[in-house]
């Protein structure tokens, strides 16, 4: 409680591809229906590792996404790229706080929603990197779809904001997959130490 304004965390240990925005909508289902008129901003902080891509990015460097392309659709040839309204990628006092509390430089890149790694081909991953995809993840793009047109879903909501950042933690296209390359757990901290700052500076 600050100045009036009370701030709820809800923090989740594990969350995997479309898992990320069926627990979304959820969450604005229910702030929604619980807080109608309130206008209720969301802030939706999210990070953990990501596959690399494009090559001059490397194991370790901490990356944020700026807009996204969809796997299913690069296999057929649809190369559009979707935006990402990332608050982390934006000329914000957040950004500006994210990097300095991390102490380095982060990358802006376009990343890729990809199918299960199961299913993954070489020639697949080729595809996504000619399309201009330099990170695999499977949930920024599930969840930043969610805040197109949500007024007309959610109207107990205000604004929404996302926090997304990425680790790199493999390199598949060179052979440096997730069984034989060690993960820069450091880094992940400190990422997960810049967000919490950032929360802690949320307010309203």
């Amino acid at each position: 409680n600050h100045m009036g304004f009370q701030m709820q965390v809800l923090a989740f240990d594990y969350i995997f591809a479309d898992q990320a925005q069926h627990v979304l909508r959820q969450i604005y289902g229910t702030i929604s229906a619980t807080f109608l008129g309130k206008d209720i901003g969301v802030n939706v902080f999210h990070y953990g590792k990501v596959g690399i891509l494009n090559p001059s990015i490397n194991v370790g460097n901490i990356c944020v996404p700026i807009s996204a392309l969809d796997e299913n659709k690069v296999l057929k040839g649809d190369k559009r790229v979707s935006p990402i309204h990332n608050q982390l990628a934006l000329d914000t006092p957040e950004a500006s706080a994210f990097e300095q509390s991390v102490g380095e430089r982060v990358i802006r890149v376009t990343t890729v929603n990809t199918n299960s790694v199961l299913r993954q081909t070489r020639r697949d991953l080729e595809l996504d990197a000619a399309a201009g995809g330099e990170l695999l993840e499977m949930e920024w793009a599930p969840m930043a779809s969610l805040d197109h047109g949500y007024l007309s879903m959610y109207p107990g909501l205000g604004k929404i904001n996302h926090y997304f950042a990425g680790i790199g933690s493999d390199k598949p296209l060179t052979g440096e997959s997730l069984g034989n390359t060690p993960y820069p757990r450091d880094q992940e901290r400190k990422v997960a130490r810049a967000m919490l700052h950032i929360i802690e500076g949320c307010h309203d």
